[in-house]
């Protein structure tokens, strides 16, 4: 995806990155320092070209999830798998 810019989506929002998020090889690592607050998020990257049109969307990464979320609380907590 040399070319591209990523982007990192955190829980449906884009998070912005502390580097350059440029990326100029197919075969490159943008690290996401991030600290657990201890609850349940996703994350997910996305590439996209110099015109905006989305190249890649990468599937996501669950963390924390065999926890319950205070945003779903009505809800039980469910694992990825569970909820297919």
């Amino acid at each position: 995806a040399g070319g591209g810019k990523l982007r990192w989506i955190e829980d449906g929002h884009e998070v912005t990155p502390p580097t350059n998020s440029d990326v100029s090889d197919a075969d490159e690592s943008i690290p996401l320092p991030w600290t657990s607050d201890g609850l349940r998020h996703w994350f997910r990257v996305e590439i996209a070209g110099p015109d905006g049109k989305l190249w890649l969307i990468g599937n996501p990464v669950y963390l924390n999830w065999d926890r319950s979320n205070k945003c779903g609380s009505n809800q039980k907590s469910k694992t990825p798998s569970e909820s297919r």
